[in-house]
């Protein structure tokens, strides 16, 4: 009798667990599919209030601060691609020519933002800081670094 009890709870267990997966959205997404292999460093410049650099509110540019060349950059936000470039060629660390921009809505949850680099085979996620009007977008020695800032950096 204690024997079918313990079967029976063992089938009910097993019913519950599997319809509750068959609930699940299984659809397959970039970010959720891609495990990234490298380490990701985030810093803040925070020596300015908000609001020095002169952009909308709740708008934030994504500025590339890297030697790239012929790489194939693909950025993702919440599982939709928002920007790419194909054979980005930036020969110094002080050629601020690539950028985008993303504009978010007010009562937005913080977007979830992933970089892809196809030369590197690598890639680098994080939730969007709201607050911080520029991000710049390193890749140095193994790591993605992502620097929040409302200064911008002078052309050189």
């Amino acid at each position: 009798m204690k024997n079918n009890f313990i079967l029976l709870v063992s089938v009910f267990f097993l019913i519950l667990f599997e319809g509750c997966n068959l609930l699940k959205d299984n659809t397959s997404s970039p970010i959720n599919d891609l495990e990234c292999k490298s380490d990701l460093k985030i810093e803040y410049e925070t020596n300015r209030k908000l609001g020095e650099y002169g952009r909308e509110k709740n708008k934030v540019r994504f500025v590339f601060l890297s030697d790239y060349h012929n790489d194939d950059i693909e950025v993702y936000v919440n599982d939709s691609l928002y920007f790419s470039k194909r054979n980005l060629i930036q020969d110094t660390s002080n050629d601020l020519s690539t950028f985008f921009d993303y504009k978010f809505l007010n009562d937005e949850e913080k977007p979830l933002i992933l970089f892809k680099s196809s030369k590197r085979d690598n890639c680098c996620k994080f939730k969007l800081k709201k607050g911080y009007r520029i991000v710049y977008v390193f890749y140095y020695q193994d790591y993605w670094i992502i620097r929040y800032s409302n200064i911008e950096y002078p052309l050189e």
